[in-house]
């Protein structure tokens, strides 16, 4: 046997490539993972394919202790990491975008900030010099007409 797709498999045992994919499923569970990723599809090799043919001979239900060895391999991406599916790659685009996105928004909250306090601290020194100027008004007009007048 050579390397095989996962509905190849399937159909050359006489199975659903359903029933190969939830037995996979199973098998990952636990920690081992059969099969190569390759141009976004599983393929399974002549060793992993006779551990499957077995489990599906004997009805298989893993005992707790004794689990295939993993023989899943992910291919290299120099790019994003990996192994990663196309829609993954998306996913992880979208995040880096995300990440730029958050720097910006803070970055101008932090500059609103700064302005809102310099509004504030204005605010503070109208009020200040708004109320100097009352004092002022109501010293004069406590004065007499005649001393406001003459200035004495």
């Amino acid at each position: 046997m050579n390397k095989k797709t996962i509905l190849e498999f399937a159909e050359e045992i006489g199975v659903s490539k359903k029933q190969v994919e939830n037995k996979l499923a199973k098998l990952k569970k636990q920690g081992t993972y059969l099969g190569t990723l390759e141009n976004g599809k599983r393929y399974l090799n002549s060793e992993e394919q006779n551990i499957l043919i077995a489990l599906f001979e004997l009805g298989y239900k893993p005992p707790k202790n004794e689990v295939p060895k993993s023989t899943f391999k992910v291919p290299k991406d120099e790019i994003l990491g990996g192994g990663l599916d196309p829609e993954d790659k998306y996913y992880v685009e979208q995040i880096e975008g995300y990440k730029e996105q958050i720097k910006v928004l803070t970055r101008l909250l932090e500059n609103q900030q700064i302005l809102t306090k310099q509004v504030q601290d204005n605010a503070q020194t109208l009020l200040l010099e708004n109320t100097e100027v009352k004092k002022e008004l109501a010293e004069e007009k406590s004065k007499v007409f005649w001393k406001r007048l003459f200035g004495k």
